[in-house]
C-alpha cells in the first residue's frame, strides 16, 4: 500500500512526507514530532533516550539537491546536484562544530552533537520550554543564519 499526504493527515501526521515519522529513530534519539521545516531542512523535537530529555534536532534535507528514498536515507536528486548536495552538507556539519564551540555564548543555541547518518547530517541542539517560544525561535533562527552565512560566501 502506498502512504499519501492524506493518508499522513488522516492519521494524525500533517507534516510533509519527507519528514521522519514520530518514533524514528536518529542515533540514540527517537522522533517525537515536527518542530518546522523549510527549504534547507527539518527540525525535529526528539527525546534522548539515554540522557531522558528533549532536545531539537536539525536535518539537513535541501528538498532542491536530495529526497528521501525510504524515509530515512537521503540522496541528491542527481549526479549534477551531487557535488552541491555534499558541500552544503559539508558546511552543515561545520556550522555544528562551530555552534558546539560557542556553547557558552549568550543567545546561541546549544549544540549538544552532530551526526552523520542516512547519507545527511543532524545537529542535536537544546530545545527550549515552550513557555519561552520567541527565545527558541529567536536561537533556531540564529542557527539559521550560520547555514545562511556560509552559502552566502560560496
Amino acid at each position: 500500500m502506498t502512504e499519501t499526504k492524506a493518508d499522513t493527515a488522516a492519521a494524525g501526521w500533517d507534516a510533509d512526507i519527507v519528514a521522519l515519522k514520530p518514533g524514528a529513530r536518529i542515533g540514540r534519539h527517537d522522533v517525537l514530532a515536527v518542530l518546522g521545516q523549510g527549504g534547507f531542512g527539518i527540525i525535529y523535537r526528539a527525546r534522548d533516550s539515554q540522557l531522558n530529555r528533549d532536545v531539537a534536532i536539525k536535518e539537513y534535507l535541501p528538498t532542491s539537491l536530495a529526497y528521501s528514498t525510504d524515509g530515512m536515507t537521503v540522496l541528491p536528486r542527481s549526479t549534477k546536484v551531487a557535488e552541491d548536495f555534499t558541500w552544503g552538507r559539508d558546511r552543515f556539519v561545520a556550522e555544528g562544530q562551530t555552534l558546539a564551540s560557542l556553547h557558552y555564548a549568550p543567545g546561541i543555541v546549544r549544540v549538544f552533537d552532530f551526526l552523520e547518518l542516512n547519507g545527511t547530517a543532524y545537529i542535536v541542539m537544546e530545545i527550549m520550554k515552550w513557555g519561552r517560544k520567541h527565545q527558541c525561535a529567536a536561537k533556531l533562527a540564529l542557527c539559521r543564519c550560520f547555514w545562511f552565512c556560509g552559502a552566502a560566501r560560496r
